[in-house]
This record gives structure tokens, C-alpha cells and sequence, in this order.
């Protein structure tokens, strides 16, 4: 009896914040809670329902972050980026700008590397080195 006592008092209380923090949440976020509490609902085991919520919240973090693209600008070939000269003389320092140019690919990051951020660079190298290929 108390435990039904305290299930119907608690999803009262769960489903009045969640119909006034509408405004504040996404979509997204409303139906990851509502998902939650059906779970609970339907199995009677708050365990399941934190799983589903871990779950929910994992899938929701990693479709959110996947979209962001990590790579800031355009891939730059190894003479295009200013160095400081060292006087190691005229031939080493054309020798190694040589070499820079034709092996070194810099890509500007955002700092954070994800799941599918990492398939973004790859495919973003594979094409910069297809595309020098063709030409």
C-alpha cells in the first residue's frame, strides 16, 4: 500500500514539473522523460527505469555531439602555415619547407575529438588526398 502510496504521489509530482518546464526543454528532453517514467511504469522497477534513462541519455549525447563538426577550416598543406626561420642555412631551410609542402596535411581542431567527429576528419583527409590525386 505505501508503495503505491508513493508511486502515484511521486509521478504526480515528476509529471507536474515536467508539463511546467515545457517551455525549457526540447522535444527531445521531454520524451526522454517521459520514456523514463513509462518504463517505471510499465515494469515497476525504478532500476529499469534508470538503465532506460542512462540509455536515452547516452543515445541523446552522442546524436547531439556527433553532429558538431570538429574540424575548424580548411586543411592546410605544411608551406602554408608561417613558421619562425632558423638561421640553419639557405639549403636546409629549403629542403625542409620542400619536404612540409609535400608530406605535412594540418588540420585545425576544436580542441575535442568525438565517436563520429573522428569519421569526419578521416573522410575529410581521404578527400583532400583524392582531390590531389585528380589533379
Amino acid at each position: 500500500f505505501l508503495s503505491a502510496l508513493l508511486f502515484f504521489a511521486g509521478a504526480g509530482f515528476v509529471i507536474d514539473n515536467l508539463w511546467g518546464s515545457r517551455k525549457y526543454l526540447h522535444l527531445s528532453e521531454g520524451l526522454e522523460i517521459v520514456g523514463i517514467v513509462a518504463v517505471f511504469v510499465i515494469s515497476g522497477q525504478l532500476l529499469f527505469a534508470v538503465l532506460a534513462g542512462f540509455l536515452l541519455s547516452g543515445i541523446a549525447f552522442i546524436a547531439k555531439y556527433a553532429r558538431v563538426p570538429a574540424i575548424a577550416g580548411h586543411p592546410l598543406r605544411g608551406n602554408e602555415v608561417i613558421t619562425r626561420e632558423r638561421p640553419v642555412g639557405e639549403v636546409a631551410h629549403q629542403s625542409l619547407m620542400h619536404i612540409a609542402a609535400a608530406w605535412m596535411l594540418i588540420l585545425r581542431l576544436k580542441g575535442y575529438v568525438f565517436f563520429s567527429s573522428s569519421q569526419a576528419i578521416l573522410q575529410c583527409i581521404e578527400g583532400h588526398f583524392r582531390d590531389e590525386d585528380r589533379n
